[in-house]
């Protein structure tokens, strides 16, 4: 019911240059509009959505964000057929049953930061308060260090893309959630890449590294917070036996979260994930002793880094 968009791979893959040791990238992403209503795409406003693009890779038993962006502010909805009967209309909203393409060179001029947008509803203000800064040929692009795609430097990787796109008036019809897809590649140098398969829709990327580790565990966590509830997933893949994340789909994530091993957690990096927000949507990326815990988010309601510990 209501309005109900999913973010998608898009079919280029574009290389934009190295700056500084760091490749730039962008990749196409599509949308599809499967509720009842219009879903609105008002260019200039607060009524549109914006759209991320990651990039993974699983080597060695390790499943790490290894390239992120800034938001592509969309502008313009091009109700067009690709995910049913679509009932076409103009710019400003994307039809019912009609899909939206905004290829890579689209999605590389990206300018809304993931601060600035509240990871639960959707919501937030525009014009932004801050602007992507530095070399123009990186700047606010999925960044990636090419030692991390080398093939020479990467024996047996595993990549995945991923597109999401997060819209303020999903929310309201609690089907916010499903906007996350990905899609296998492969990086054949340090400045190509080509895709392996089709979009796995409504299928975030960090969920395939318990379809290609069968020591990883990934699970739905729902925080337990004043107003809306946030959404994340946490993932871990056991060194041990039978060590297990004790965090269930119904737990809160807290600062005190507990583990059935107890792992020594040494704090990586911490950025904006899964919707889109560096300060109410936190990932945290850890490498623990017993477990490697690569993707642990939670909704933050407020400002600053979200501490934890073990």
């Amino acid at each position: 019911m209501g309005e109900d968009g999913y973010g998608g791979g898009g079919n280029d893959i574009n290389y934009y240059g190295t700056s500084g040791g760091v490749g730039a990238w962008a990749v196409g992403t599509t949308a599809c509009n499967e509720g009842n209503i219009v879903a609105p795409w008002y260019g200039g406003t607060i009524d549109v959505p914006v759209i991320a693009q990651n990039v993974y890779r699983y080597k060695s038993g390790r499943f790490e964000q290894i390239g992120v962006s800034w938001l592509k502010h969309s502008f313009c909805a091009v109700s067009e057929p690709g995910c049913g009967t679509c009932q076409s209309t103009g710019c400003d909203t994307l039809g019912i049953g009609c899909a939206d393409t905004y290829w890579a060179d689209l999605n590389a001029n990206v300018d809304a930061p993931r601060s600035e947008i509240n990871a639960t509803t959707g919501e937030y203000l525009y014009p932004f308060s801050i602007a992507p800064s530095g070399p123009s040929t990186i700047r606010a692009r999925i960044q990636i260090l090419p030692s991390d795609i080398n093939p020479s430097e990467n024996t047996n990787a595993q990549y995945w893309i991923e597109g999401q796109y997060v819209e303020p008036g999903e929310s309201v019809w609690d089907v916010q959630n499903n906007n996350a897809s990905c899609r296998a590649v492969r990086f054949t140098s340090s400045t190509n890449c080509t895709g392996l398969s089709p979009t796995q829709f409504r299928v975030p990327a960090v969920t395939r590294w318990a379809d290609v580790d069968a020591n990883a565990t990934v699970v739905e966590v729902y925080t337990d917070e004043t107003g809306q509830g946030g959404e994340g997933i946490a993932a871990g893949r056991s060194t041990l036996a039978m060590p297990r994340l004790t965090t269930t789909t119904t737990a809160p994530i807290t600062t005190n979260t507990s583990f059935t091993t107890k792992p020594h957690i040494v704090l990586l990096a911490h950025s904006a994930f899964r919707c889109q927000t560096a300060s109410r949507f936190q990932m945290l990326r850890f490498v623990c002793r017993s477990i490697t815990l690569v993707k642990l988010l939670r909704t933050h309601r407020g400002r600053g880094s979200v501490p934890v510990a073990c």
